[in-house]
């Protein structure tokens, strides 16, 4: 009678320590989901913040665009205005001139910053891709081994 009764506390305890591993396994597994989840909405948001920062870039080039054919527009009328009048038109003197020319370059420089700001976030998407590769990875072969 004894050694039934010590078997069976035997196997109660095998069954609570099988459970309390597949508990253990279940948390890490999804603490795991989690940071795995975490990591994808980061990346998400980067991205996110990525196509809005390539929208105001390619904005930003318009505009510079828009700028260089309004200084072309406006060099050619003013140069035709001086053929006209027999006189020399001098650009660094035309105020209207200076502006665009002014502004472009305000324009260009923005756009620039702009686009260091795309390869940072590319830098830190490529960053997040790795860290979930490596977390996959180490994942993958502690289940191989056994382990959590």
């Amino acid at each position: 009678m004894l050694s039934i009764v010590t078997n069976f506390i035997e196997s109660e305890i095998r069954t609570f320590k099988l459970f309390l591993y597949i508990q253990e396994r279940v948390t890490k597994q999804g603490e795991n989901t989690m940071a795995f989840l975490m990591l994808s909405s980061q990346k998400s948001l980067l991205t996110m913040r990525k196509n809005d920062l390539q929208y105001q870039y390619s904005c930003l080039l318009n505009q510079v665009q828009n700028l260089k054919k309004e200084e072309a527009d406006h060099s050619k009328y003013q140069e035709e205005i001086a053929e006209a009048s027999g006189t020399e038109w001098d650009m660094d003197a035309d105020g209207v001139y200076q502006a665009l020319v002014k502004e472009e370059e305000r324009i260009t420089v923005e756009a620039d910053s702009f686009q260091s700001q795309i390869q940072i976030v590319d830098q830190e998407i490529a960053a997040l891709k790795q860290l979930v590769q490596t977390d996959v990875k180490q994942a993958t072969q502690l289940s191989l081994l056994g382990g959590s």
